[in-house]
């Protein structure tokens, strides 16, 4: 099953900021900064689930297109 598009929603999703109508921004949306500030590698294996090793070629082209 083709998962390239599905990889490119994810990068647009990572990268998406909003705030509400008072400009805050949601405590989860500053948690997965945080989790991000940390390298993409440490996102991709606490928060969505990869496994390094395992999911290396997902993992690149993510990369990639991030």
């Amino acid at each position: 099953m083709e998962y390239n598009l599905i990889l490119k929603a994810m990068t647009y999703a990572f990268l998406f900021k909003t705030a509400d109508e008072n400009g805050q921004r949601s405590e989860t949306d500053i948690l997965f900064d945080e989790y991000l500030s940390k390298g993409l590698d440490f996102i991709l294996q606490k928060v969505c689930g990869f496994e390094l090793f395992k999911d290396v070629n997902l993992i690149n082209l993510f990369k990639k297109y991030f």
